[in-house]
């Protein structure tokens, strides 16, 4: 499984942004779960990701809160977060930043990235806020040596909403769209 976007960074208006994951065993037995911590600066190779192992109680569910400081030791990071169960789990992220008015942030459960998006295969999130108060980051990364691409709708309550047929693509660097 991976939560593709985990943070503890600063925001604009003098936010900060944390992410808190809820990890669930569903088994009747206890199992351990693997956490690789992947970097947004990309500078790590697999080998060298970050990990953190929890050992899980049968049925447990484990909330991490601020997981790249708690269980990563990091000030200020950003990336993805890989989750490798020895035999499953479900997953969901919380990104957020709190203020005087409130907390702000989206929730993503966790995707299977090896089953649920490849080639032609549509994967969709909610997160994406309409709006000009609101704006959603969308990161595409190619693996080395490769080229990724997508195309991206946006659906609100009444349908299709925004431009449609955008197609950012991603060869060496990241391509952020806003």
């Amino acid at each position: 499984l991976v939560l593709p976007g985990v943070a503890r960074l600063p925001g604009a208006f003098n936010t900060y942004w944390q992410t808190d994951v809820v990890i669930y065993n569903p088994l009747a037995e206890a199992q351990r779960v693997v956490l690789r911590f992947a970097p947004l600066d990309g500078r790590a190779e697999a080998a060298q990701l970050q990990t953190h192992a929890l050992n899980l109680a049968p049925k447990e569910i484990r909330v991490v809160k601020d997981v790249l400081h708690a269980l990563f030791g990091h000030d200020a990071a950003g990336g993805s977060l890989h989750i490798e169960p020895e035999v499953g789990v479900s997953a969901t992220g919380r990104t957020y930043t709190s203020a005087g008015q409130g907390t702000y942030g989206f929730s993503m459960i966790a995707i299977d990235a090896f089953t649920a998006a490849g080639t032609r295969f549509p994967l969709s999130f909610a997160g994406a806020f309409p709006g000009r108060n609101f704006r959603t980051n969308i990161l595409l990364t190619a693996p080395k040596g490769l080229t990724a691409s997508a195309s991206l709708q946006a659906h609100g309550i009444s349908g299709e909403i925004g431009t449609s047929g955008v197609t950012p693509a991603a060869t060496k660097r990241c391509h952020r769209m806003r």
